[in-house]
Protein backbone atom coordinates (compact mmCIF):
# COMPACT_ATOMS: atom_id res chain seq x y z
CA UNK A 1 0.00 0.00 0.00
CA UNK A 2 1.17 3.52 -0.79
CA UNK A 3 -0.04 6.99 0.13
CA UNK A 4 -1.76 8.49 -2.93
CA UNK A 5 -2.78 12.05 -3.76
CA UNK A 6 -5.83 11.92 -6.04
CA UNK A 7 -7.30 14.97 -7.73
CA UNK A 8 -10.75 15.89 -6.40
CA UNK A 9 -11.66 17.81 -9.55
CA UNK A 10 -10.40 15.48 -12.29
CA UNK A 11 -13.35 13.09 -12.10
CA UNK A 12 -14.60 10.52 -14.62
CA UNK A 13 -17.48 11.89 -16.71
CA UNK A 14 -20.03 9.47 -15.29
CA UNK A 15 -19.50 10.75 -11.74
CA UNK A 16 -20.26 14.35 -12.68
CA UNK A 17 -23.02 13.69 -15.19
CA UNK A 18 -26.06 15.82 -14.18
CA UNK A 19 -28.55 12.97 -14.67
CA UNK A 20 -26.50 10.66 -12.46
CA UNK A 21 -26.18 13.34 -9.80
CA UNK A 22 -29.94 13.85 -9.90
CA UNK A 23 -30.45 10.12 -9.38
CA UNK A 24 -27.99 10.27 -6.47
CA UNK A 25 -30.20 12.81 -4.70
CA UNK A 26 -33.12 10.37 -4.91
CA UNK A 27 -30.95 7.48 -3.71
CA UNK A 28 -29.79 9.53 -0.73
CA UNK A 29 -33.21 10.95 0.25
CA UNK A 30 -35.17 7.72 -0.12
CA UNK A 31 -32.38 5.31 0.84
CA UNK A 32 -33.28 3.53 -2.39
CA UNK A 33 -30.36 1.21 -3.04
CA UNK A 34 -32.20 -0.37 -5.96
CA UNK A 35 -31.56 2.79 -7.95
CA UNK A 36 -27.79 2.44 -7.66
CA UNK A 37 -26.42 1.70 -11.13
CA UNK A 38 -23.10 -0.08 -11.38
CA UNK A 39 -22.78 1.38 -14.89
CA UNK A 40 -22.11 4.76 -13.24
CA UNK A 41 -19.20 3.77 -10.99
CA UNK A 42 -17.83 1.26 -13.51
CA UNK A 43 -18.66 3.03 -16.79
CA UNK A 44 -17.58 0.04 -18.85
CA UNK A 45 -16.54 0.10 -22.48
CA UNK A 46 -15.10 -2.37 -24.98
CA UNK A 47 -11.42 -2.28 -25.81
CA UNK A 48 -9.20 -4.48 -28.03
CA UNK A 49 -7.62 -5.82 -24.84
CA UNK A 50 -11.04 -6.67 -23.34
CA UNK A 51 -13.71 -4.85 -21.35
CA UNK A 52 -12.43 -1.79 -19.56
CA UNK A 53 -13.81 0.97 -17.33
CA UNK A 54 -13.56 4.74 -17.72
CA UNK A 55 -13.70 5.10 -13.92
CA UNK A 56 -10.87 2.61 -13.40
CA UNK A 57 -8.92 4.29 -16.20
CA UNK A 58 -9.08 7.53 -14.24
CA UNK A 59 -8.13 5.78 -10.99
CA UNK A 60 -5.17 4.21 -12.78
CA UNK A 61 -3.82 7.67 -13.57
CA UNK A 62 -3.22 8.12 -9.84
CA UNK A 63 -2.58 4.52 -8.75
CA UNK A 64 -0.42 3.53 -11.75
CA UNK A 65 -2.51 0.46 -12.59
CA UNK A 66 -1.91 -1.05 -9.16
CA UNK A 67 -4.23 -2.39 -6.48
CA UNK A 68 -4.63 0.18 -3.70
CA UNK A 69 -4.21 -2.52 -1.05
CA UNK A 70 -1.59 -5.06 -2.19
CA UNK A 71 0.25 -2.69 -4.58
CA UNK A 72 0.45 -5.18 -7.44
CA UNK A 73 -0.32 -4.35 -11.07
CA UNK A 74 -3.77 -5.72 -11.89
CA UNK A 75 -6.99 -5.30 -13.81
CA UNK A 76 -8.76 -3.52 -11.00
CA UNK A 77 -12.31 -3.26 -9.72
CA UNK A 78 -13.70 0.19 -8.89
CA UNK A 79 -13.95 -0.73 -5.23
CA UNK A 80 -16.14 1.08 -2.69
CA UNK A 81 -14.00 1.77 0.36
CA UNK A 82 -17.18 2.08 2.42
CA UNK A 83 -19.57 -0.66 1.21
CA UNK A 84 -22.55 0.81 -0.62
CA UNK A 85 -25.32 -1.72 0.18
CA UNK A 86 -24.50 -3.50 3.44
CA UNK A 87 -21.78 -3.87 6.07
CA UNK A 88 -20.81 -7.38 7.13
CA UNK A 89 -21.59 -8.23 10.77
CA UNK A 90 -23.90 -5.24 11.33
CA UNK A 91 -27.46 -4.15 10.58
CA UNK A 92 -26.09 -1.07 8.83
CA UNK A 93 -27.87 -0.41 5.50
CA UNK A 94 -24.62 0.36 3.73
CA UNK A 95 -23.26 3.72 2.68
CA UNK A 96 -25.66 4.00 -0.25
CA UNK A 97 -25.25 7.80 -0.52
CA UNK A 98 -21.53 7.26 -1.25
CA UNK A 99 -22.13 4.99 -4.24
CA UNK A 100 -20.82 7.63 -6.69
CA UNK A 101 -18.49 9.47 -4.33
CA UNK A 102 -15.02 9.86 -5.84
CA UNK A 103 -13.18 9.65 -2.48
CA UNK A 104 -15.01 6.39 -1.77
CA UNK A 105 -13.77 4.73 -4.96
CA UNK A 106 -10.34 3.13 -5.12
CA UNK A 107 -8.86 0.45 -7.42
CA UNK A 108 -8.63 -3.04 -5.98
CA UNK A 109 -7.60 -6.39 -7.39
CA UNK A 110 -10.20 -9.15 -7.35
CA UNK A 111 -8.48 -11.01 -4.51
CA UNK A 112 -8.18 -8.04 -2.14
CA UNK A 113 -11.76 -6.98 -2.86
CA UNK A 114 -13.91 -10.02 -3.53
CA UNK A 115 -12.32 -13.42 -3.08
CA UNK A 116 -12.80 -13.94 0.65
CA UNK A 117 -11.11 -10.67 1.56
CA UNK A 118 -12.59 -7.18 2.05
CA UNK A 119 -15.92 -7.37 0.18
CA UNK A 120 -18.43 -5.71 2.59
CA UNK A 121 -16.24 -5.76 5.71
CA UNK A 122 -15.83 -2.33 7.25
CA UNK A 123 -15.15 -2.42 11.02
CA UNK A 124 -14.63 0.89 12.80
CA UNK A 125 -13.31 2.24 16.11
CA UNK A 126 -15.63 5.23 16.42
CA UNK A 127 -19.34 5.90 15.96
CA UNK A 128 -20.83 4.68 12.69
CA UNK A 129 -22.55 7.10 10.31
CA UNK A 130 -25.92 5.55 9.48
CA UNK A 131 -27.44 8.11 7.11
CA UNK A 132 -26.44 10.99 4.84
CA UNK A 133 -26.44 14.67 5.77
CA UNK A 134 -28.43 17.27 3.83
CA UNK A 135 -28.10 21.01 3.45
CA UNK A 136 -30.96 23.09 2.05
CA UNK A 137 -32.67 19.86 1.08
CA UNK A 138 -29.75 18.54 -0.97
CA UNK A 139 -27.08 15.98 -0.23
CA UNK A 140 -24.20 17.63 1.63
CA UNK A 141 -21.33 16.70 -0.68
CA UNK A 142 -18.63 17.93 1.68
CA UNK A 143 -19.81 15.49 4.34
CA UNK A 144 -19.53 12.71 1.75
CA UNK A 145 -15.78 13.22 1.48
CA UNK A 146 -13.87 10.36 3.12
CA UNK A 147 -11.48 12.79 4.81
CA UNK A 148 -14.21 15.05 6.31
CA UNK A 149 -16.40 14.72 9.38
CA UNK A 150 -18.51 12.82 10.17
CA UNK A 151 -16.99 9.98 8.09
CA UNK A 152 -13.41 10.53 9.23
CA UNK A 153 -14.63 10.35 12.85
CA UNK A 154 -15.69 6.74 12.35
CA UNK A 155 -11.96 5.91 12.53
CA UNK A 156 -12.11 2.86 10.25
CA UNK A 157 -9.78 -0.02 10.91
CA UNK A 158 -9.23 -0.27 7.15
CA UNK A 159 -6.61 2.24 6.03
CA UNK A 160 -7.53 4.64 3.24
CA UNK A 161 -4.54 5.12 0.87
CA UNK A 162 -5.55 8.73 0.19
CA UNK A 163 -5.81 9.63 3.88
CA UNK A 164 -3.49 7.37 5.87
CA UNK A 165 0.26 7.12 5.33
CA UNK A 166 0.92 3.34 5.34
CA UNK A 167 4.49 3.84 6.61
CA UNK A 168 2.99 4.71 9.99
CA UNK A 169 1.09 1.42 10.19
CA UNK A 170 3.24 -1.33 8.66
CA UNK A 171 6.62 -2.99 8.83
CA UNK A 172 8.04 -6.05 7.07
CA UNK A 173 9.57 -9.27 8.37
CA UNK A 174 10.89 -12.56 7.04
CA UNK A 175 8.11 -15.14 7.06
CA UNK A 176 8.83 -17.73 9.81
CA UNK A 177 7.78 -20.53 7.43
CA UNK A 178 10.26 -19.33 4.78
CA UNK A 179 7.41 -18.18 2.56
CA UNK A 180 8.92 -14.88 1.52
CA UNK A 181 8.22 -11.65 3.39
CA UNK A 182 5.27 -10.83 5.62
CA UNK A 183 3.59 -7.50 6.22
CA UNK A 184 3.18 -6.75 9.92
CA UNK A 185 0.95 -4.18 11.56
CA UNK A 186 2.63 -1.70 13.88
CA UNK A 187 -0.75 -0.95 15.51
CA UNK A 188 -4.37 -2.16 15.47
CA UNK A 189 -5.36 -0.36 12.29
CA UNK A 190 -2.38 -1.77 10.45
CA UNK A 191 -3.03 -5.30 11.71
CA UNK A 192 -6.73 -5.14 10.87
CA UNK A 193 -6.05 -3.82 7.37
CA UNK A 194 -3.82 -6.85 6.79
CA UNK A 195 -6.57 -9.16 8.05
CA UNK A 196 -9.40 -7.50 6.12
CA UNK A 197 -7.62 -7.60 2.75
CA UNK A 198 -5.59 -10.74 3.45
CA UNK A 199 -2.35 -8.98 2.69
CA UNK A 200 -0.26 -11.92 3.88
CA UNK A 201 -1.72 -14.46 1.48
CA UNK A 202 0.83 -16.89 0.09
CA UNK A 203 1.36 -15.36 -3.35
CA UNK A 204 1.96 -11.89 -1.89
CA UNK A 205 4.57 -13.14 0.57
CA UNK A 206 6.37 -15.03 -2.18
CA UNK A 207 6.27 -12.07 -4.55
CA UNK A 208 7.67 -9.72 -1.90
CA UNK A 209 10.44 -12.24 -1.23
CA UNK A 210 11.23 -12.43 -4.93
CA UNK A 211 11.66 -8.64 -5.06
CA UNK A 212 14.40 -8.89 -2.43
CA UNK A 213 15.92 -12.03 -3.96
CA UNK A 214 16.31 -10.27 -7.31
CA UNK A 215 18.03 -7.40 -5.51
CA UNK A 216 20.39 -9.81 -3.72
CA UNK A 217 21.17 -11.57 -7.02
CA UNK A 218 22.20 -8.22 -8.48
CA UNK A 219 24.45 -7.59 -5.48
CA UNK A 220 26.07 -11.00 -5.96
CA UNK A 221 26.71 -10.24 -9.62
CA UNK A 222 28.84 -7.28 -8.49
CA UNK A 223 31.20 -9.66 -6.69
CA UNK A 224 31.32 -12.02 -9.66
CA UNK A 225 32.21 -9.25 -12.12
CA UNK A 226 34.79 -7.59 -9.87
CA UNK A 227 36.76 -10.49 -8.37
CA UNK A 228 39.97 -9.50 -6.54
CA UNK A 229 39.16 -5.81 -6.77
CA UNK A 230 37.72 -4.65 -3.47
CA UNK A 231 37.36 -1.02 -4.51
CA UNK A 232 35.37 -2.04 -7.57
CA UNK A 233 33.16 -4.30 -5.44
CA UNK A 234 32.33 -1.49 -3.02
CA UNK A 235 31.73 0.93 -5.89
CA UNK A 236 29.47 -1.60 -7.60
CA UNK A 237 27.49 -2.21 -4.42
CA UNK A 238 27.02 1.52 -3.98
CA UNK A 239 25.63 1.67 -7.50
CA UNK A 240 23.22 -1.21 -6.81
CA UNK A 241 22.02 0.47 -3.61
CA UNK A 242 21.37 3.68 -5.52
CA UNK A 243 19.46 1.87 -8.25
CA UNK A 244 17.29 -0.01 -5.76
CA UNK A 245 16.56 3.18 -3.85
CA UNK A 246 15.59 4.91 -7.09
CA UNK A 247 13.23 2.04 -7.90
CA UNK A 248 11.47 2.61 -4.58
CA UNK A 249 10.50 6.05 -5.88
CA UNK A 250 9.27 5.07 -9.35
CA UNK A 251 5.48 4.99 -9.12
CA UNK A 252 5.01 2.40 -11.84
CA UNK A 253 6.90 -0.36 -9.97
CA UNK A 254 5.24 -2.81 -7.58
CA UNK A 255 5.92 -3.11 -3.83
CA UNK A 256 7.40 0.36 -3.47
CA UNK A 257 6.76 0.42 0.27
CA UNK A 258 8.82 -2.76 0.72
CA UNK A 259 11.71 -1.34 -1.29
CA UNK A 260 11.62 1.95 0.58
CA UNK A 261 11.42 0.12 3.92
CA UNK A 262 14.41 -2.10 3.09
CA UNK A 263 16.61 0.90 2.30
CA UNK A 264 15.39 3.19 5.09
CA UNK A 265 17.88 2.09 7.74
CA UNK A 266 20.70 -0.33 8.51
CA UNK A 267 18.35 -2.17 10.86
CA UNK A 268 15.72 -2.71 8.15
CA UNK A 269 18.34 -3.77 5.62
CA UNK A 270 19.78 -6.25 8.09
CA UNK A 271 16.37 -7.73 8.90
CA UNK A 272 14.89 -7.86 5.39
CA UNK A 273 17.73 -8.12 2.87
CA UNK A 274 20.74 -9.79 4.49
CA UNK A 275 18.96 -13.08 5.41
CA UNK A 276 18.67 -13.72 1.65
CA UNK A 277 22.50 -13.51 1.30
CA UNK A 278 23.56 -17.11 1.92
CA UNK A 279 27.35 -16.73 2.09
CA UNK A 280 28.25 -15.35 5.52
CA UNK A 281 31.47 -13.65 4.40
CA UNK A 282 29.69 -11.95 1.49
CA UNK A 283 26.83 -10.99 3.81
CA UNK A 284 29.27 -9.12 6.05
CA UNK A 285 30.80 -7.38 3.04
CA UNK A 286 27.36 -6.27 1.83
CA UNK A 287 26.42 -5.01 5.28
CA UNK A 288 29.64 -3.02 5.68
CA UNK A 289 29.14 -1.52 2.24
CA UNK A 290 25.54 -0.61 3.05
CA UNK A 291 26.60 1.13 6.26
CA UNK A 292 29.21 3.12 4.33
CA UNK A 293 26.68 3.94 1.59
CA UNK A 294 24.09 4.99 4.16
CA UNK A 295 26.60 7.31 5.80
CA UNK A 296 27.42 8.81 2.41
CA UNK A 297 23.81 9.81 1.76
CA UNK A 298 23.01 11.06 5.28
CA UNK A 299 23.91 14.35 6.86
CA UNK A 300 26.74 14.41 9.41
CA UNK A 301 24.42 14.79 12.42
CA UNK A 302 22.35 11.80 11.40
CA UNK A 303 25.14 9.38 10.60
CA UNK A 304 25.65 7.56 13.87
CA UNK A 305 21.98 7.78 14.84
CA UNK A 306 20.93 6.11 11.59
CA UNK A 307 23.62 3.44 11.69
CA UNK A 308 22.50 2.16 15.08
CA UNK A 309 18.77 2.73 14.54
Amino acid sequence: MRFIIKSLTDLPKSLKDPSNLKDLEIIAKKADKNKIKDSVYRDSYKHPDGNRSHVVDKLNEFYNYKCAYCERVCKADAEHYRPKKSVTGTDHPGYYWLCYEWTNLIPSCITCNREGAKHNHFPILGTRVNAPSFINGRLDKEKCRAFNAPLIDETPYLLHPEIDDPKQYFKFEIDPENEGIRLRGINNRGSETINICKLNRYELKIHRGNVIKDFVDNLSMVAFLNQRNNDAVVSGLFQMFNVFKQKSQHKEFEHLMLKEYAMASVWNFTEIVLPFVENLSWRNTVKDAFIAWKCSVLGYVEKMREIFR
